[in-house]
Order: structure tokens, then sequence, then C-alpha cells
């Protein structure tokens, strides 16, 4: 232990606060649904105060983790004007880079524009519309990059238009040969001018990217919208089991279903409560008990296709096959690459 001397100099430091605890509660959120991660095959929790658009992990490891965060704007922007879709801002990112959790959030904040606009949830946001959009001339690099590998992939489309800026009643200084030949040799020549007035146009062409909701769902990207108020206080590792209990009694918060999405998803790693909000995903869009049974049991023995076991023998669990097909039929081989 150090002893000090008397004439030492000493001087007490308050001590530093700890780290504040990431919350992983989503207690007093309205929830969207279950979004793709088409790198990952994962599904992730969408989620909204009403302001900013969250995903969240549903693995146990990290089980309700903030993955990445975005807003729909409520000031107005050309982008919105021109495509009547919201603009969106991804200003925080995502936690992750470069393991497809950018085009989750994207999809998230696509999902969640449309959810508005069919009025089924409250997000602020100045445009209401089917979709989302961005400005290429007035974004970060991080955004310029996703936008512009969407844009690649068919994920997105561009929306192109002319702006025309008038000056009008601008004088000009012009010489009179300039102005020779606007009069014949019969009439003369000039020989001074006073002053030329005219009004200029200027034609610029401004692009901006569109998200679509169409494209969100021909792409397999959302499993199942849910959407579910959930109560002011629980407990973190009670809020995916409040919400999957609330879907339970009441079906028809699970507002659609795509069984492409919920049959191609990699399953291994999710929580228990996770499977069982997907097992209701699975009914309430009409598939039957077996194909539930089947991803219990993909879940149960950490299964996937293509895994080999120790013996150097693929998996065959049932429900395998289906898997593959949908993988197939979603086509997110294709926006695995998208950031």
């Amino acid at each position: 232990m150090r002893r000090y001397r008397r004439n030492e100099e000493f001087r007490l430091e308050a001590p530093k606060p700890a780290p504040a605890r990431e919350t992983r509660s989503i207690a007093g959120l309205t929830t969207l649904g279950l979004i793709i991660n088409p790198k990952t095959k994962e599904p992730v929790l969408a989620t909204t105060d009403g302001e900013y658009v969250s995903i969240r992990s549903l693995r146990q490891e990290s089980l309700l983790k903030k993955l990445g965060t975005g807003y729909h704007s409520t000031a107005q922007e050309d982008s919105a004007d021109a495509t009547d879709y919201p603009r969106v801002h991804t200003p925080e990112g995502v936690k992750v880079r470069g393991m497809g959790y950018g085009t989750a959030l994207y999809s998230a904040l696509c999902d969640g524009a449309h959810l508005r606009y069919r009025d089924h949830v409250e997000i602020s946001m100045r445009k209401k519309g089917d979709g989302v959009s961005s400005d290429t001339n007035d974004r970060s690099t991080e955004a310029d990059r996703w936008w512009a590998a969407a844009l690649k992939q068919g994920l997105t489309e561009e929306h192109r238009e002319e702006d025309e800026d008038v000056d009008e009643g601008v004088d000009l200084d012009v010489a009179p040969s300039e102005l020779a030949g606007c009069v014949s040799v019969d009439e003369g020549e000039i020989t001074y001018v006073n002053k030329v007035s005219v009004d200029i146009t200027k034609t610029t062409e401004k692009v901006f990217d569109m998200y679509s909701y169409e494209s969100l769902t021909d792409h397999h990207l959302v499993a199942a919208e849910i959407v579910v108020t959930l109560p002011g206080v629980t407990a973190d590792d009670t809020d995916l089991y409040v919400l999957w209990r609330e879907a339970l009694e009441d079906p028809d918060v699970i507002i659609s279903t795509d069984e492409v999405a919920l049959l191609a998803l990699d399953v291994r790693g999710l929580s228990d409560d996770a499977v069982s909000l997907l097992s209701l995903a699975y009914l309430a869009g009409g598939m039957p008990d077996a194909t539930v049974d089947d991803l219990r049991n993909r879940w149960e023995r950490n299964l996937d296709p293509g895994q080999v076991s120790g013996q150097g023998r693929l998996f065959k669990a049932n429900g395998m096959a289906d898997v593959v097909e949908a993988r197939r039929v979603s086509g997110w081989d294709r926006l695995s690459d998208l950031p």
C-alpha cells in the first residue's frame, strides 16, 4: 500500500462512472415485424418508438440488442417531394458493418413507411408513401455505398427529373460585332449596343433513389409484419415472451406473412421465444403443423441445409428440402454482397 509523505501533493479524484449498460428492453415500443438479413439469412425484429426505427437481434446470445437505427425525415426533402416516398436517414448506421445489417435496417425503414402509409402504426415523417427515398447528392459515404450497391442488384431504382432555374432580366454586355447578324446589309451596321436584357434558363438533372415496398416484398425481405405496442414496463428477458403471447391471444396483430421468407430462415442460435414467435407466424400464414414441427426440430438440433456432420455427411432433417427450395426462390444470395 502506497504511503504519502506530509508534503507530497495529493488530490482526490472523483471516481469514473461505470459505462452505462446497454438496455435490451423493448418495453413501450411498437413492433413492426420480422425483417430478413439476406447475408446471414437470420430474422431481426424491427421496432419503433414513434420517431426512430431500430432492428434488434433475435439470437439468444445477443437477444434484443440494438443492431442499427434510422428515421424518416420530418423536414422538407427534395427526394420525398420528387418520389412521394419519405426520405430516410441512418446517422448512427449499424453496429456491425459488412454483415448485411444495413440492408435489414433500410428494409425495416421501408416496412415502417408502408405500415404508416396503411395507418397501422404512428411514425413521424413529413411525407407518407409506400416506400422510402434518398438523395444522391446529399448523403454520407456509407449510405451512398449501400444505395449504389442496392441499385446495382435491382433492390432499389432511380428517379430522375430535370429542374429548370430561370434568371429573368439579366443585363449583358455585348459587343456590336456579336449582333452583326441581327440586321441586314440594307438596314445598316450596328455600331453601338446600349443594353441587352435576357432571360437565362439553366437545366440540371436531379437523381434520387427509391426503395419501394413492392420491391421489399418481391425480394422476400419481410417475413412477417407484427404490430404490437408493448407495455411500458417489462424485464429485458420477458419482452419477447410478452410479444408472442400477445400474438397468440390476438392473431390479428400478425398483419402479413411471407411463406418463402419464413421457410428460408437460418434459425440456429435463435432464442426460444423467437422460435415461438416464428411458429405463430407460420400458423398465421396457413402453414401446416408439420412444418412448424420441422422448424422447431431444426432449431433444437441446431441444423441448417448444407451443414456437415462430424462424420462428413450432410444432415437430412425433415423439411430441409423445403428450406433449400425456399432459399432458391428468395434470391437472397444475389443480395448477400450488400453492406
